[in-house]
C-alpha cells in the first residue's frame, strides 16, 4: 500500500515503491536511486535494474483504479 503511479522524470529515492503504468505492478527502487527515466517494468529486465518487482498487494488494487479511470 501507499505506491504511487511512477512517472519519468521523477527522483525515486532507495526503496521507495511505484506502480508501472504498462503492467500495473508495483517495484521498489534498488540503491542508490535518483532520475528514473525507464518504466520500472522495462528496467526491471535489464542486466543492471534500478526497479525490482516486488509480491503483495498493490498490483491489483492498481489495476482495478486504473481501468476504472480513477488513477
Amino acid at each position: 500500500v501507499g505506491a504511487d503511479k511512477w512517472v519519468m522524470g521523477t527522483n525515486y529515492p532507495t526503496d521507495v515503491t511505484a506502480w508501472s503504468p504498462l503492467d500495473k505492478q508495483t517495484y521498489r527502487r534498488n540503491a542508490p536511486g535518483g532520475i528514473s527515466n525507464v518504466d520500472p517494468y522495462i528496467d526491471s529486465g535489464s542486466s543492471n535494474p534500478g526497479w525490482t518487482r516486488v509480491s503483495g498487494g498493490d498490483s491489483l488494487p492498481q489495476f482495478l483504479l486504473s481501468t476504472q479511470g480513477i488513477v
